[in-house]
């Protein structure tokens, strides 16, 4: 009998510890706020964690990556700025040769020769052969004519005296003066000036004698 009341006794005070265990228990649930059947935790989740561990990685790498651009010479912060270069006026064309009036002389296209002596192309200087198809302009006299208006032919003299044309004058000291189309010149007793395009070309007389061997076509006379 008293075997039985000892295993009685045991069994409700192992019954008893049992429920004032569970009691505690539900009495620090309550504290926490929570539910007997609700879990909290405050773990991060392992996700999470290998996610920023590899963003905080990445940015790592990247500004280890990046290259760094190297500082500016200080001779290229100091070059001067270069002005726009500007267009230069062209130069007016140089007018042509033949183009251009050359004021000449008589004395000019002298040559050595003897009056009346015959006349050779190889007398003349390389200066005079220069002249041909240039254009001069020369002082002299108009060899008198009867036509005083609108002449388009005449010779043009080295100076007033008879002695410059025909025979016993100077070859290079008259030039035989024929007008281009459409002009022409008035008989003066001064001296005049011509302008004109010069050439060599013979002009023969009586008995196959040189009387001239300058030309020019003459433009203007005044």
């Amino acid at each position: 009998m008293t075997k039985r009341i000892d295993q009685h006794g045991s069994a409700w005070a192992a019954a008893r510890a049992s429920g004032l265990l569970l009691v505690a228990g539900f009495a620090l649930v309550a504290a926490l706020g929570c539910k007997p059947e609700e879990t909290t935790t405050f773990k991060l989740p392992a996700d999470e964690v290998m996610a920023e561990t590899v963003e905080d990685s990445k940015e790592t790498a990247t500004s280890e990556s990046t290259p760094t651009a190297p500082p500016t010479p200080q001779a290229e912060l100091e070059k001067p700025e270069v002005e726009p270069a500007t267009s230069t006026p062209e130069a007016p064309a140089a007018e042509a040769p033949q183009d251009r009036v050359v004021a000449k002389t008589f004395d000019d296209i002298k040559f050595d020769i003897q009056p009346d002596a015959p006349f050779f192309r190889e007398m003349l200087t390389p200066e005079i052969e220069q002249l041909a198809g240039q254009r001069i302009r020369i002082r002299g006299w108009m060899l008198p004519t009867f036509q005083r208006k609108g002449i388009t032919q005449f010779v043009l003299v080295r100076d007033n005296l008879e002695c410059c044309f025909g025979p016993g004058a100077a070859l290079y000291d008259c030039i035989m003066v024929e007008m281009v189309p459409g002009t022409s010149a008035d008989f003066s007793t001064r001296s005049i000036a011509v302008e004109g395009t010069f050439s060599i070309r013979p002009f023969m007389g009586p008995g196959d004698r040189h009387l001239a061997i300058y030309h020019l076509d003459g433009e203007s006379v005044k």
